[in-house]
């Protein structure tokens, strides 16, 4: 089964065991969103989404990042080869490592 074409948008909301939901806006039902699905997108940020009906309810994917719910985020910062850093997060709600950009 494939992902329909329309999008949602609404708020993703991780759970520390890797998987998401969105409530969409104007939705009574919200969307799961698995693991390798969010496209980048972090708890609390605000996405569009593809969905799909599947056995247990709606499941879809996150398409774009519509804005970022938070800006900071807290964590040890690390070294990753020469000139690479990255932010191991304390929230166990992000799931991944956050790369630190060179500023200027």
């Amino acid at each position: 089964m494939t992902f329909g074409h329309a999008t949602l948008t609404g708020r993703l909301m991780v759970n520390p065991g890797g998987s998401a939901f969105v409530q969409p806006q104007h939705e009574d039902e919200s969307v799961f969103i698995p693991p390798g699905a969010f496209d980048g997108a972090l708890d609390g940020d605000t996405v569009e989404i593809v969905s799909r009906p599947s056995l247990k309810g709606m499941e879809g994917r996150v398409v774009k990042i519509v804005e970022r719910g938070r800006s900071k985020l807290v964590g040890t910062l690390r070294k990753a080869g020469r000139r690479r850093w990255y932010v191991d997060v304390d929230d166990p709600r992000i799931l991944q490592n956050v790369a630190v950009e060179a500023g200027g």
